[in-house]
């Protein structure tokens, strides 16, 4: 594209946000732009980055910025990016929508059927070559992504496919024996509350990082090496990964 662009991707919360500018700024260097108690960032057209969204820098100098999404809310801000895609060019678009599957149930069809969504809003054409890309007017590449954990069904992992099960199965491997102490804790608690699917990675949180909150619980996993490699595995099988490491160049 001639003229300035950007890269952008939309994920359902601030956690998923957190977590996406974790992986891009401890495993691919990209550079956070802004901070706490700074004015907010500016983007290609000089515009403030604000809303909750991150910005940041890649090796080659692209303007990335992290869109996070409340209360369902996913849906309606592709379309206003989208719209915006005229004046405000997008070189590569990524949407990480909630999945909520079930361990081992398909993923490529609910994932080729957000892409037909997608195309319908953004008045877009389907990539033949790859049931989850498309392009659309003012967007060169987009595509849709999920957070899934290929890991069978385990007592320790939450039954339904989502960053919590992702960052858990991570755990699972790297560290199985603070998994074995975080599933002891939950299974003596007394009176527990209704499941969540939250409730492991919390514990691990609690446990061990504690210090760094849950937003930078989700940011911390990236900065363990072997925790960051077994993250990449799954995002890797699942599909993921290469449209990350795609936007982080």
């Amino acid at each position: 594209m001639n003229g300035p662009s950007q890269r952008v991707v939309i994920v359902e919360g601030f956690l998923d946000r957190t977590f996406v500018a974790g992986l891009f700024e401890s495993r691919r260097h990209c550079v956070p732009l802004g901070a706490s108690g700074k004015p907010p960032p500016k983007d290609p057209w000089g515009i403030d980055v604000k809303g909750g969204q991150f910005a940041l820098k890649t090796k080659s100098e692209a303007f990335v910025r992290i869109v996070p999404c409340e209360n369902g809310q996913l849906d309606a801000k592709v379309k206003l990016f989208a719209r915006g895609a005229n004046t405000k060019p997008i070189d590569q678009l990524l949407v990480i929508p909630d999945s909520d599957l079930a361990p081992g149930e398909e993923i490529e069809g609910r994932l080729t059927s957000k892409r037909a969504n997608l195309c319908g809003w953004c008045s877009g054409t389907p990539d033949p070559s790859d049931p989850r890309r498309f392009s659309a007017p003012g967007i060169a590449t987009a595509a849709v992504g999920v957070w899934a954990a290929p890991d069978p069904v385990a007592p320790h992992l939450p039954t339904k496919q989502t960053l919590e099960r992702l960052v858990v199965a991570a755990f699972a491997e790297a560290r199985p024996d603070w998994m074995k102490h975080a599933q002891q804790f939950l299974v003596d608690r007394p009176a527990p509350p209704p499941v969540t699917g939250r409730e492991h990675a919390m514990t691990i949180m609690a446990g061990w990082f504690s210090h760094r909150f849950s937003e930078g619980f989700f940011r911390a996993v990236w900065e363990i090496d072997d925790i960051a490699r077994a993250l990449e595995a799954r995002l890797q099988a699942v599909g993921t990964l290469d449209a990350l490491n795609q936007l982080a160049v």
